[in-house]
């Protein structure tokens, strides 16, 4: 992940998880990714990441992103 934010997302989601998620999003197997038990963690990780590294980027521009009410 490019943005710092995106990386601490992904850091604290590995401690919780005790694995590295995050080679497995970016390098797969792409079977292993399409297990629930690693497909759901992985999506909810990259969707807070991209979040994370949107705010991050609003706000060197000094913007704010509103925080969303609930994700699908």
């Amino acid at each position: 992940a490019a943005s710092p934010a995106a990386r601490a997302v992904l850091a604290e989601a590995e401690a919780a998880l005790g694995e590295k998620i995050g080679a497995l999003i970016a390098n797969g197997p792409a079977d292993a990714l399409e297990r629930t038990e690693q497909a759901q963690p992985a999506i909810l990780i990259i969707s807070i990441a991209l979040l994370e590294a949107a705010r991050e980027r609003a706000a060197a521009r000094g913007e704010t992103l509103e925080t969303p009410n609930f994700a699908a």
